[in-house]
């Protein structure tokens, strides 16, 4: 509760802008369910925000050239997200400046939920990466909040670490 993680792009931190941000999650244990699917909230606002993705893999490195990204439904505004109570008001959008990619979210000043189908995968063990490529500037931070997978008519599934992910770090 009130616990969040981020990427921050500023020039002299230990990411900085143009790099490249991951968080994976423990092992999903997925062999005895069928119909899967994950949920999280994130925020991206700036001038400078770069392309956030949701991947898959059984390699826990990401390495072994099997890492798929996954199709997100990015949501809507959360003017009121209960995480985090402080958010301003919302204000014209249209104000607002950010890189717009077709395969991901756009930058937006609120909290935004998102939800993926990850039933492709039942009937396996594999990780989950939040994979961000920060845009050239320092106006290009992301978070997560309240990362979270569902499954229906549960026998055995199971997060081995967390059923969900709630880390505070100054980079992820």
């Amino acid at each position: 509760a009130g616990h969040y993680i981020y990427a921050e792009t500023s020039y002299g931190t230990v990411g900085g802008y143009g790099k490249d941000y991951g968080l994976r999650t423990p092992i999903v244990d997925a062999t005895t369910v069928s119909v899967i699917s994950a949920t999280f909230y994130y925020h991206m606002y700036g001038s400078n925000c770069g392309k956030l993705r949701l991947q898959h893999s059984q390699d826990p490195l990401f390495t072994d050239g099997t890492v798929t990204d996954i199709p997100v439904q990015w949501g809507d505004a959360i003017t009121n997200y209960a995480a985090n109570p402080a958010v301003s008001p919302d204000y014209n959008l249209a104000t607002s400046t950010g890189s717009i990619y077709s395969d991901g979210p756009t930058a937006h000043r609120h909290w935004r939920h998102a939800k993926a189908n990850l039933s492709q995968y039942g009937g396996t063990k594999f990780y989950l990466r939040f994979f961000y490529n920060a845009g050239n500037g320092y106006l290009g931070d992301v978070a997560l909040d309240n990362i979270s997978v569902f499954a229906e008519n549960v026998t055995g599934m199971s997060l081995y670490a967390h059923n969900n992910i709630h880390v505070v770090t100054s980079s992820l």
